[in-house]
């Protein structure tokens, strides 16, 4: 028989750690090569890690709300991106940005010091909060007229 006391010793000192929600990784030194994000991450911040392009392994992030891939070297975005569902805001600023693919649940979005020469057409159906898209080399004056128009909350 196990004494009461010893079980409740066991119940409290158990340490239960809680699901990864949030990563910050601001070096090409300290992104994780060998081993798998958690899947748990609402927030990811890689910034300054030399990126060439969107890892397969943050697509598979299916809570992510937030993420931060700014100052990068990422030229395109992958066509799956749209399966992050849940995602919200996304930073990609001073990436190589020539083209960029819509995300129907974005809220907010900056992809500003890119080298994006115009936004897509479906670009009209997101309903944004904020957007930044300074320093691109537009090729129109303004990209977003007349065909698209934000839609603010």
């Amino acid at each position: 028989a196990v004494k009461l006391s010893t079980l409740l010793y066991i119940k409290f000192n158990l340490k239960v750690e809680k699901p990864k929600t949030k990563m910050i990784i601001t070096s090409k030194r300290d992104y994780p090569l060998t081993k798998n994000f958690p899947y748990s991450l609402e927030h990811l911040q890689a910034s300054y890690c030399k990126l060439a392009r969107i890892d397969t392994r943050v697509l598979c992030l299916k809570k992510l709300r937030k993420l931060d891939l700014s100052h990068n070297h990422i030229k395109q975005l992958p066509a799956t991106i749209g399966d992050l569902v849940f995602l919200q805001e996304l930073n990609l600023h001073d990436n190589h940005l020539e083209t960029f693919s819509s995300l129907d649940h974005l809220r907010f979005l900056s992809a500003a010091r890119n080298k994006l020469p115009f936004l897509p057409s479906d670009f009209r159906k997101l309903c944004l909060e904020s957007l930044d898209l300074f320093g691109n080399p537009f090729e129109q004056p303004n990209p977003l007229v007349p065909n698209i128009q934000l839609k603010i909350p």
